[in-house]
């Protein structure tokens, strides 16, 4: 599936955190983002889901502009693994694993 970005801003807080961003990828290849710290990937890719809003441009998944899809087709459509993990509940690996 494709997902392209037409002209993103995204503004948070009043700081403009990506500026005028495109992106088209590749349908069957795989495609990184990369950057320094605080470039904007993790927005950029957090806009794609329909977490964060764009003040500007249009995000594309596959034929569908994602600002027209439900939560539920989003992700349907997307998969989203975050880089903050954090602990809901204080249960060790072995009360885990030996509750099966």
């Amino acid at each position: 599936m494709i997902l392209r970005f037409d002209g993103i801003h995204v503004r948070i807080g009043g700081k403009e955190i990506v500026k005028g961003a495109d992106l088209c990828t590749e349908e069957g290849r795989v495609t990184g983002i990369i950057g320094p710290n605080g470039c904007g990937k993790s927005t950029l890719i957090k806009t794609a889901m329909g977490l964060i809003k764009p003040a500007e441009g249009k995000v594309f998944i596959g034929e569908w502009e994602s600002a027209s899809l439900s939560h539920r087709k989003l992700a349907s459509l997307i998969g989203y693994v975050g880089q903050e993990a954090g602990c809901v509940f204080d249960f060790s690996v072995w009360d885990v694993v030996s509750m099966a």
